[in-house]
């Protein structure tokens, strides 16, 4: 019982730090409601390597680069914090930009920045 609550409890933290879909499995068999979606080595189900789980949790879609078309926020958010699909294409939010494969915050000059970015 205290290896199962210890399973879930990782389930919790895994899910609110990455903001993933994850949800544990013990063979492919459990995970068979997504199409292309097995049960990995740590016994979550989790879609093929360069997919991610759709925002409805029903297809295994193809995660995508900046410029590159999208159906979901979700394929853009490898490029983590400020990326959204907007017109069918993956872009940075209002106030981001595109830099060394991510969105980045912008700051105005005189404000503090949280990162040194030489081109």
């Amino acid at each position: 019982m205290r290896w199962l609550l210890a399973k879930w409890f990782l389930v919790i933290l895994i899910v609110r730090e990455s903001r993933s879909v994850v949800w544990p499995c013990t063979t492919s068999a459990d995970c068979a409601k997504v199409p292309d979606a097995s049960c990995s080595i740590y016994g979550f189900c989790q879609c093929p390597a360069g997919h991610v789980f759709s925002t409805d949790v029903t297809r295994c879609l193809p995660e995508r680069s900046y410029g590159l078309s999208c159906e979901e926020a979700v394929q853009c958010s490898h490029m983590l914090t400020g990326a959204k699909c907007e017109d069918k294409l993956c872009t940075c939010d209002t106030g981001y930009t595109y830099v060394r494969g991510r969105c980045r915050q912008l700051a105005n000059l005189g404000e503090p920045c949280n990162a040194v970015i030489n081109y």
